[in-house]
């Protein structure tokens, strides 16, 4: 029998003495990244997984350790890079947007006649859709509500003129999103524009909003070139609808360009408006094909048949409409240059 009082083997007693991490010698120390408990695990001679015993968290033990207890630091996770607006007061013409995963496609040069072609490319074209169901209900709507209040009808034109409100809001809020989706990455030189606005009516709304003092502004500029025409003749509208027709992109792009509501006019658009003159000219002669193509066939048609025709020139409306945010876009890409 043996005595008890018999030391034990002292090489037995340090092959079984925990280091100061608190692991045996053929084992090592790990921290659970699920719930940070220190687990003592095997060495091994390659990296193999294995489960927390305690949350079930499963964990890579490494291979190469400096010796017995070294802790495995937990897998960092990577955070999700937040979609941000650029601060006001930034350009955002000059300014290169943030850095991507992957490179970013190369600069392409885009004519402007290319322009024409830009509602039906394939991701367009459901837009397209949209806007010109919208255009077309809101256009019905409003010829329902004019034709009831001149009728006498006035309980079913308060009730269309709420509808068409709403309808218009929700409609004029998305073009105003996709607008400015089309310009901004047009004027970076992309051909096929990906961030389209999600289904937030909210960020719609805003958008809107965004383009509001731009448009008052050139309506104003508009009403006063109207009535100092009138001290050299009596049209007032035609050149009214000229200075406004002049003014819109200028104070568009320059909201725009600042990323503010309330710049009417930056540097960066009065230098392109001088040293790159030809490329505003021909923004205009290709905006005013495009302006009249559309509302000729509303002028032509609207005394025989005003319901028909307001809802057919529906999708010339939605398709007029896009094809100047993307001559926007092209007169600030080129400008850059």
């Amino acid at each position: 029998m043996d005595d008890p009082r018999k030391k034990p083997d002292a090489r037995r007693r340090r092959r079984k003495r925990p280091d100061g991490n608190g692991a045996r010698e053929g084992e090592v120390v790990v921290v659970c990244p699920g719930c940070d408990t220190r687990i003592q695990v095997p060495r091994r001679g390659e990296s193999y997984k294995t489960s927390c015993p305690y949350c079930e968290q499963f964990m890579v033990v490494p291979a190469t350790v400096q010796g017995p207890g070294t802790q495995s630091p937990p897998p960092s996770v990577p955070k999700r890079r937040k979609r941000s607006r650029p601060q006001a007061g930034k350009n955002v013409f000059r300014v290169k947007p943030p850095e991507p995963e992957k490179p970013p496609p190369p600069r392409i040069s885009l004519p402007f006649l290319s322009a024409i072609v830009f509602p039906w490319y394939p991701e367009v074209l459901v837009r397209w859709v949209i806007l010109s169901v919208g255009c077309s209900i809101v256009g019905l709507l409003f010829m329902s509500t004019a034709w009831s209040f001149e009728n006498g009808v006035y309980t079913a034109g308060i009730a269309l003129a709420v509808s068409t409100l709403w309808i218009g809001i929700f409609t004029f809020s998305y073009l105003a999103a996709a607008a400015t989706a089309i310009i901004t990455e047009t004027a970076h030189g992309i051909d096929r524009v990906a961030g389209w606005p999600d289904a937030d009516w909210r960020e719609w709304f805003s958008e809107m909003l965004f383009y509001v003092p731009s448009l008052g502004a050139a309506v104003s500029g508009g009403y006063g070139i109207g009535h100092l025409w009138l001290l050299f003749s009596d049209a007032f509208w035609p050149p009214m609808a000229v200075g406004f027709f002049v003014l819109a992109p200028i104070c568009l792009l320059s909201a725009i360009d600042a990323n503010t509501a309330f710049a009417l006019l930056t540097k960066f658009v009065v230098i392109s408006l001088y040293r790159r003159w030809w490329v505003w000219l021909r923004f205009y002669a290709m905006a005013a094909v495009v302006g009249i193509i559309w509302p000729l066939p509303v002028f032509l048609a609207l005394p025989w048949a005003p319901f028909y025709i307001v809802g057919i020139t529906g999708p010339l409306m939605a398709a007029a409409l896009l094809i100047y945010a993307r001559l926007m876009g092209r007169v600030a890409v080129l400008s850059i240059r």
